[in-house]
Parts: structure tokens; C-alpha cells; sequence
């Protein structure tokens, strides 16, 4: 567990050796496999997370490997269950990648409510909302979309739309 919290930290001393010298890799390798691993996978997740933002847009690259992972720890079916360190992993991914992770956000975002709404998934939003910008609108309705379920059992209707219901 040591090495798994140290590895952000020797990436974010710095980060061009770190990327340079194939210590990415390595890391990232590993961390992906810790991740697989139950009683592993929570702290995986969170230095997966940091050392996305230690080494930046040089994440982008890794994301095919990262994102069935992170779907899987999102995901209440998953036989290791819902993991809610995955979802700081995607803020910190989010952080790291900007933009170049708006390609994966749907079906992230779809497993992201799947388990409801709850003050991780509220502090992911945001910090993808700030770190994605052009996501926010996205974002927002899918929130205002969840709470209209919660508390009237239909999805949100704009007023003056179709479907819309005055009271």
C-alpha cells in the first residue's frame, strides 16, 4: 500500500523524468492491476487519480486502458461492486486530460448515477464542470434531470416545453 501512495508523489517530484525514464508505464500498469484486485482497488483508484494530474496530458494516451476499469468500478453490477473512489478518479482524470476525456463522458456519466446521487458524486461533478468547461451544461441537466426523479418520480421538464406540467 506504500508503493501505491508513493507513485503519485515520484511523479509529481517530477514529471518529466517520470514520463521520460518509462516510469509511467510501469505504474500505470500496475496501479491497472491493483485496480482489478478488491481489496486493493480503492486506494488503486486514488493514486491512479494523482498520477493522472502529476503527469497531465500525458495520460491522454493511457485512457483506452483506464476507462473499461473505471466503467467497472462505477458500475453497482460489477462483481467487485461500487467502487466511490473511482469516481475522484474521473475529477482528477478529468483534471489531467480536459478535454480529451469528453469522448468517454457519457457512458462515464450514465455510471456515475447508476448508484445515485451522493456528496462524492456531487464534488466529481463540479470539479469535472471546472475542469471541462463545456461539459457543464451537460452536467447541470443530468443533475436537475436525477433530483426531478428523486423527488417527483419523472424527468425534468424546462418550463414552456413539451411535457411540461404547471401547476
Amino acid at each position: 500500500n506504500t508503493v501505491v501512495t508513493l507513485i503519485p508523489n515520484l511523479a509529481e517530484f517530477s514529471p518529466f523524468s517520470f514520463v521520460g525514464g518509462g516510469y509511467l508505464e510501469i505504474s500505470l500498469n500496475y496501479l491497472l492491476s491493483l485496480v482489478q484486485k478488491s481489496d486493493t482497488r480503492s486506494s488503486a483508484f486514488l493514486s491512479l487519480g494523482q498520477l493522472s494530474v502529476a503527469v497531465g496530458k500525458q495520460i491522454e494516451k493511457h485512457l483506452p486502458k483506464i476507462i473499461p476499469l473505471l466503467q467497472d468500478g462505477l458500475s453497482p453490477s460489477s462483481r467487485r461492486g461500487f467502487c466511490i473512489q473511482a469516481l475522484k478518479c474521473v475529477s482528477d482524470l478529468a483534471h489531467a486530460a480536459g478535454p480529451a476525456l469528453k469522448v468517454y463522458m457519457d457512458d462515464l456519466l450514465e455510471q456515475m448515477f447508476a448508484n445515485g446521487l451522493s456528496e462524492g458524486l456531487a464534488s466529481a461533478l463540479s470539479e469535472i464542470g471546472t475542469y471541462i468547461p463545456s461539459f457543464l451544461p451537460l452536467l447541470q441537466d443530468r443533475v436537475m434531470r436525477e433530483i426531478s426523479l428523486v423527488l417527483s418520480g419523472r424527468p425534468y421538464s424546462y418550463p414552456g416545453s413539451e411535457g411540461f406540467d404547471s401547476l
